[in-house]
């Protein structure tokens, strides 16, 4: 575990796109409960989790597969981290869209 600390922490790309996947999930978290959580919006789901909720779920799981790649393909890291930052985009994609059609 220790190594994967050091290695993770001399690696600044690795450690950019962490950091803008957590950014860009408290804009959309912020978004979410400031103006699409009114009981006047519906907002269609399938599998009953909101979003937000989903895109927490998997910036964690990408998050801890990347760090247990990290130590064996660092490019599957990246990957993985590059992924967290394009879903977080795309909900807040998806946010705008619900505001504008509001």
């Amino acid at each position: 575990m220790e190594d994967i600390k050091k290695s993770v922490k001399d690696n600044s790309l690795s450690i950019y796109l962490f950091i803008a996947s957590i950014v860009l999930f408290f804009v959309d978290l912020s978004i979410w409960r400031k103006f699409l959580s009114f009981p006047d919006i519906y907002i269609y789901n399938r599998i009953g989790i909101y979003p937000v909720k989903a895109l927490l779920i998997m910036i964690i799981v990408n998050t801890s597969l990347s760090l247990f790649s990290f130590k064996k393909e660092k490019e599957i890291s990246y990957l993985l981290l590059s992924g967290s930052v394009f879903i977080a985009i795309l909900v807040l994609f998806l946010e705008l869209f619900y505001l504008i059609n509001k």
